[in-house]
């Protein structure tokens, strides 16, 4: 797996390597310190699985940077952006323009993982499968929307705790629920959002702003 790590801070950068080898041996890290290399480098890797972008970045900030980087990247490549900033409307900001998650750089290391997990927990393959041209127009929007609006409350407030990385004995345990109750929810919103697995349904979820955490 092929993370590109856009950072000037040496530290975060070491930091973050450590937690993502954590997850998966095969990882490998390209590192960038500003936007110019990055973008030489995504021209020249033509394999990348992630990017991840810190917006307090030297010259050209992170976020001004966002709506190029999802222009010259495979639309299934997820951009996890890092701040350290305490702006209200950073994380909606960051959405707007291209950002698949935003994460905050104060998160304990544990709120960390899970929330990379969701991306790193999925094989390239099946990103690429998952977020292809064809697999993207197999449903009508029209069915999309509709299947939407028929997510329950439950529903929804199960897919807010996947989206902050939480795994289903967690999330029963903060809904008060059965750990098989919550498996059949995350199942019905698969087939509700018409998705493979939780990180397609998080995407899906982000893309049409459902998640309030997440806005």
């Amino acid at each position: 797996m092929n993370i590109l790590f856009i950072e000037d801070h040496v530290l975060v950068r070491e930091s973050l390597i450590y937690v993502f080898k954590q997850l998966r041996e095969d990882v490998f890290v390209i590192e960038s310190s500003n936007i110019s290399d990055a973008i030489q480098l995504i021209q020249k890797v033509k394999s990348l699985d992630m990017v991840i972008l810190d917006i307090g970045l030297p010259g050209i900030d992170g976020l001004s940077a966002l709506p190029n980087l999802r222009e010259i990247l495979e639309s299934w490549v997820p951009i996890i952006v890092l701040t350290g900033s305490d702006e209200s409307d950073i994380f909606r900001k960051s959405k707007e323009k291209g950002a698949t998650d935003c994460i905050h750089k104060n998160c304990n290391r544990h709120e960390l993982i899970n929330r990379l997990s969701i991306f790193v927990d999925v094989s390239t393959v099946q990103m690429r499968a998952n977020f292809s041209e064809s697999s993207v127009n197999s449903v009508p929007s029209e069915q999309i929307h509709e299947s939407i609006e028929s997510l329950t409350l439950r529903e929804k407030e199960v897919l807010e705790l996947v989206a902050k990385g939480d795994q289903d004995k967690v999330i029963a345990y903060k809904l008060g629920i059965s750990v098989g109750t919550t498996k059949n929810h995350i199942s019905k919103i698969l087939l509700k959002l018409s998705v493979p697995n939780r990180m397609c349904a998080v995407l899906k979820a982000v893309e049409m702003k459902l998640l309030s955490s997440l806005v």
